[in-house]
């Protein structure tokens, strides 16, 4: 199940294991038939986990993606200052 997969991710960015974290929100996004919010949370932690690598413009795709519901408001400020690569 995806949220298995969500929270393994989100587990790996906390400790800083970003490259862990991304993979795991990958096979979170591969399996994911839940709702688009659902999947906004999946490509916002992603998010976060590019950025931290300093991978903006994955992150600014990833953010871009994340942008709905409760996630839309904070991702759509991570766009904007993440700019242009």
């Amino acid at each position: 199940d995806s949220d298995v997969y969500y929270y393994l991710a989100e587990i790996h960015k906390v400790k800083g294991e970003f490259q862990q974290a991304i993979s795991m929100a990958d096979q979170a996004l591969e399996i994911h038939r839940g709702s688009r919010t659902d999947k906004a949370k999946i490509y916002y932690v992603k998010g976060e986990a590019l950025m931290s690598m300093g991978d903006n413009s994955g992150a600014k795709s990833a953010f871009q993606n994340a942008a709905y519901g409760s996630y839309k408001q904070s991702a759509e400020h991570y766009i904007e200052t993440l700019g242009t690569d």
